[in-house]
């Protein structure tokens, strides 16, 4: 079972036993990391030129075909 126990009172912080907060923690900072590069991306896809684009969606096709 997942559980998140964490509790700060003042400047104090208390854990508990079988926390999950570390881990599901990580999990976030990892899917905005990739959020993040993936908007990066984007934004430099839609600046490309129409033989760029094209070479890159063919890359793109080619490796996903490869998978």
């Amino acid at each position: 079972m997942y559980s998140i126990s964490f509790e700060i009172v003042g400047e104090a912080r208390y854990t508990f036993l079988h926390n999950n907060y570390q881990l599901f923690l990580s999990k976030a900072y990892c899917a905005l990391d990739k959020e993040y590069r993936i908007n990066t991306i984007v934004k430099k896809i839609e600046l490309l030129d129409s033989e760029k684009l094209d070479q890159l969606i063919k890359l793109i096709e080619d490796f996903l075909h490869e998978s």
